[in-house]
């Protein structure tokens, strides 16, 4: 049944390119930090700040996201992130990690949180879906993480040189533009 509803493939292609990121991220910025300042309190420092950023972030995105709002800070959150990315093209550094970490910290949250209104939306509107949710809930996780299996696999298939390994985080980043694009495209009225 969901498979053949648009707003479902649409919502769920969007977690899939979500999890692209998240896959990678989750333990490349810890690698490289260490790789550079060859401590691990720098990568305690670095959790410490962009945790306290997270925080704030989700206290501001709790009082600020509305329902109708939520594409638009889909938007905002994609086009930051992937901006920020780009940053590692140019140098990559104790300093540019910082940077990608307090942004992505406080506005990938605007991204998270309203695509997961959207999907809660997209799992509440489905027949019968009182009895579905935790199968619509289920399925939201298997595609999130099969996007973060395709993003880790594709960066083990890379070169692994600062070079490419740096165009591959602003790949990521750019990706999430594409998950905007599906959410954008659900229907939520």
């Amino acid at each position: 049944m969901p498979f053949r509803n648009t707003n479902w493939r649409f919502v769920m292609t969007g977690e899939f390119f979500r999890g692209f990121r998240e896959g990678v991220m989750a333990f490349l910025i810890s690698i490289l930090l260490y790789s550079l300042a060859d401590k691990e309190l720098a990568i305690g420092y670095y959790t410490l700040v962009c945790s306290a950023v997270q925080l704030i972030s989700f206290y501001y995105v709790s009082r600020k996201i509305k329902p109708h709002s939520r594409k638009h800070y889909i938007l905002l959150g994609a086009v930051v992130t992937a901006a920020v990315s780009s940053l590692f093209i140019f140098k990559v550094s104790i300093v540019t990690i910082y940077i990608y970490g307090v942004f992505t910290a406080f506005f990938i949250s605007f991204l998270n949180n309203s695509s997961a209104g959207i999907i809660y939306w997209v799992i509440h509107k489905m027949p019968n879906s009182k009895k579905r949710r935790i199968e619509g809930m289920v399925a939201r996780e298997a595609y999130l993480n099969l996007g973060r299996v395709a993003g880790i696999i594709m960066f083990i298939m890379i070169r692994q040189n600062l070079k490419t390994i740096s165009w591959f985080v602003f790949i990521l980043g750019a990706l999430q533009i594409f998950a905007w694009y599906f959410f954008n495209k659900t229907q939520t009225e």
